[in-house]
């Protein structure tokens, strides 16, 4: 099993590597990215949001949440 350092870490270069600062990610194309479950990706993306490393976009229609980089 993966520590949880490795799977911040493993989300922000997935991020980098799809330039999510500029075109978001849904939450499920980084969790499939990221070879976890969406809960799983959920739980770290929420964590580094309050880290102020990711930003969560609703404005996409549906439940679907977007995340980018913040700069």
């Amino acid at each position: 099993m993966r520590s949880q350092p490795d799977c911040y870490e493993k989300i922000i270069r997935f991020m980098e590597e799809r330039n999510a600062s500029v075109s978001p990610l849904k939450t499920r194309e980084i969790a499939d990215g990221c070879e976890m479950s969406v809960y799983m990706a959920l739980y770290y993306l929420r964590e580094l949001n309050r880290q102020h490393i990711v930003e969560p976009d609703r404005s996409g229609k549906g439940s679907a949440i977007y995340w980018h980089l913040e700069s």
